[in-house]
Order: structure tokens, then C-alpha cells, then sequence
């Protein structure tokens, strides 16, 4: 939400919130730091904003809107919801980081080794591992 008010470059502010959610996994479980964010923030600042925007985030968080306090712990339950897609059933669990889901027919997707199929509702996975192949071959008998 900060980024938007400075960019309109969709894919800087995917990374941006890529970038501070890795600094959370990273630290799960441990005190993360607001000035942390507020450096990652800055890094993805359009050059033509970083003078007026540097270290705007530190404001911007102190809003009474998110009242947020100069460092806190990263929780693990909370990190992984904001990091994992998670689904299960009785017979098939599915689970894997959000950065890896790319969307189907979109190129700058097209390295992702996770890909949805919004027509047919379907998720594709590439790039298994050889060794799960071959399990999976040999199950099926072929």
C-alpha cells in the first residue's frame, strides 16, 4: 500500500512485498525491525521519487491507521499464511510459497514452476524432481 502511492509499476510492488515477506521468513519467530521495512521500501522507490519518499515508510506505519510499533515478532503462524498457499483434503495436500505461482499464458510467469489455469481452474507443477517422476512413473506402471 505505501509503494502504490509512489509507483504504478505493479511488478516492483510484487517484489517490494516479496522482499519483506522473505524478511519475515527469515525471521520467524524473532523480533523484525520497522526500520528493516522501511529500508526495504526505500530500495524499491522510483528514482525520480527517493528524495521526496525516503524513509516515508517510518511515517506511513506510525499512521493511527496502522499504529505500528518500531519492531515486533514475526509469527510463524502469521508468516506462513501470508508466505504458503495451503490446501488439503482427506487424500491430496497441496502446499508451496506464493512466489512460486505464476499464472497460465502470462509470460512473465513463464519460469514460475507453479502455474494456474484460470479457465480450467487448474493447477500445473513443473520441474518435479526426477526422483518423484520416477515414483510417479512407477506407480502408474509406465
Amino acid at each position: 500500500m505505501f509503494l502504490e502511492g509512489y509507483s504504478q509499476k505493479e511488478h516492483l510492488i510484487k517484489e517490494a512485498q516479496q522482499s519483506v515477506l522473505r524478511y519475515f521468513n527469515a525471521n520467524k519467530d524473532k523480533t523484525v525491525y520497522l526500520n528493516r521495512i522501511n529500508e526495504i521500501a526505500n530500495a524499491y522507490l522510483p528514482d525520480d521519487k527517493i528524495n521526496e519518499a525516503k524513509d516515508a515508510f517510518l511515517k506511513f506505519a506510525k499512521q493511527d491507521r496502522y499504529q505500528l510499533p518500531d519492531s515486533f515478532q514475526a509469527s510463524k503462524g502469521t508468516v506462513e499464511s501470508m508466505v504458503r498457499l495451503a490446501f488439503k483434503t482427506d487424500k491430496v495436500t497441496v502446499n508451496f510459497e506464493k512466489d512460486v505461482l505464476g499464472l497460465s499464458g502470462d509470460s512473465a510467469s513463464s519460469a514460475k514452476p507453479v502455474m494456474f489455469d484460470p479457465e480450467k481452474d487448474q493447477i500445473i507443477i513443473r520441474d518435479l524432481s526426477k526422483e518423484f517422476v520416477d515414483q510417479v512413473k512407477q506407480h502408474l506402471n509406465l
